[in-house]
């Protein structure tokens, strides 16, 4: 719910932040940027820091080798992929890409909603991921498609 939270928060406090006259932030297309950013931000240095590193670790499907070096490479993609949302001439190419990485990473969530003992920190059903999926990846989209404001 963290990562939720900070998409809702951050979007309402730039879009905020752009109604008392920031131009930058002046409209909910560049807000959602920063709060995908935020987002992201957040989810990225997750990848490096234990516990939530050996978690993401251990649901990587057993079929795709070097899960620590995928949990490190989408990492750091996540990272870079945050930066992009912020500048207003990469914001359409990096919530695209940023897109293309939540689906592409998505089978790790339903791994681990199978798993009978998942870790802790990645212990939601399904169901409930899968809603908290579209909400990420229709802001991606809001942004993809009007971000180069």
């Amino acid at each position: 719910m963290a990562v939720l939270v900070t998409l809702v928060l951050g979007s309402a406090l730039a879009r905020l932040v752009g109604a008392l006259g920031v131009d930058y932030l002046d409209g909910w297309t560049p807000a959602i940027a920063v709060g995908l950013a935020a987002m992201f931000a957040l989810t990225g240095v997750a990848h490096f820091v234990s516990p939530l590193r050996d978690d993401m670790i251990a649901i990587v499907p057993p079929r795709l080798r070097a899960p620590a070096l995928l949990v490190t490479v989408t990492g750091v993609l996540e990272l870079a992929g945050s930066a992009g949302l912020l500048v207003p001439a990469t914001r359409p190419v990096a919530a695209l890409c940023l897109l293309v990485l939540m689906l592409a990473m998505f089978p790790a969530n339903v791994y681990a909603a199978r798993m009978p003992n998942p870790p802790k920190s990645m212990n939601s059903r399904l169901p409930v991921r899968s809603a908290l999926e579209v909400v990420f990846l229709a802001a991606a989209v809001v942004v993809a498609v009007g971000g180069g404001q």
